[in-house]
């Protein structure tokens, strides 16, 4: 009884040591900033989170209709503000481009898409009264939560994968 304890404690150590490492070397590949490529294997669900990147004269709807709606923009700033989305829908597919040839890392995708946003925000700032600029913030914020909820879940997700693989794994080892 005490071997087959014993052995069960080193299988649950070997998963446990498996997840950190695959969790350590995810983490490592986006600091040190690995290829789309390299990750792709790693997070299928970056992929996904890739392909929901507006794009087109759709993306371009997809982001101004809600903001005119919300905001209520007048035409005049509908007007305004349409240029900024459209650079910003073009500068997000071409950096997503860059990222799925192997041509930038995932790191640096991520940096590139929040300076554009950063950038389309402050200009779009520019077109606002007053009470559309509060209420634009907090659309913003609250788009800062679902985003990091998204990475919570992803990650959580991730890890219950590679759990579920390290323990599959660990049970064909004798």
């Amino acid at each position: 009884m005490a071997k087959r304890d014993e052995r069960l404690d080193a299988a649950g150590a070997r998963r446990a040591v498996t997840a950190v490492a695959v969790a350590c070397a995810l983490l490592a590949g986006l600091v040190i900033g690995l290829p789309m490529a390299a990750i792709a294997q790693v997070n299928p669900m970056m992929k996904e989170q890739l392909d929901r990147i507006p794009t087109g004269e759709s993306g371009v709807k997809q982001i101004l209709d809600p903001m005119t709606q919300r905001l209520s923009l007048t035409d005049e700033q509908v007007g305004e503000v349409r240029p900024i989305i459209v650079d910003l829908v073009s500068n997000m597919a071409s950096a997503k481009s860059k990222l799925e040839s192997g041509e930038t890392t995932i790191m640096k995708f991520m940096m590139e898409m929040n300076m554009q946003g950063e950038a389309a925000a402050t200009q779009v700032e520019q077109h606002l009264n007053e009470a559309q600029l509060a209420e634009y913030t907090t659309m913003r914020e609250e788009q800062k939560l679902r985003m990091m909820e998204e990475r919570r879940s992803a990650m959580q997700q991730m890890m219950k994968a590679r759990q579920a693989e390290a323990a599959a794994a660990a049970a064909e080892t004798p």
